[in-house]
């Protein structure tokens, strides 16, 4: 292979890469929602999400398998701006919470994105 259609290969692969790159990562690296899973926390905790942050918070009821313990188990979504201010409250009820914070890949519904008639 002469080498300048190699070199012009080698810039063709590279252009792709940077430009598949540059498409995805804002969507990888900005998303529009985060979940929240936090363990054992008390009633004041969900009072203070539903009303100061104006949240939905689903409580479910989890048992610990290392000591078969009850837990409450709080799940919540929030905005990417409202992940700071959720930790706040969380290590402010209890500096020993343990807390779970993910990417969700869309939320849909109030407070987030509409629905969308397919």
């Amino acid at each position: 292979m002469p080498p300048k259609k190699s070199w012009f290969l080698l810039s063709l692969l590279i252009f792709l890469f940077i430009t598949a790159t540059s498409l995805l990562w804002p969507q990888a690296a900005c998303p529009l929602a985060w979940t929240a899973l936090c363990l054992g926390l008390g009633l004041a905790i969900y009072d203070r999400i539903l009303h100061d942050m104006e949240r939905g918070v689903t409580l479910l009821h989890g048992t610990g398998a290392y000591t078969m313990d009850p837990r409450p188990v709080m799940y919540c979504v929030v905005t990417r701006s409202e992940v700071q201010q959720l930790k706040t409250i969380v290590h402010e009820a209890d500096p020993d919470a343990f807390m779970v914070i993910g990417v969700a890949h869309e939320a849909l519904g109030e407070g987030f994105q509409p629905f969308k008639k397919a």
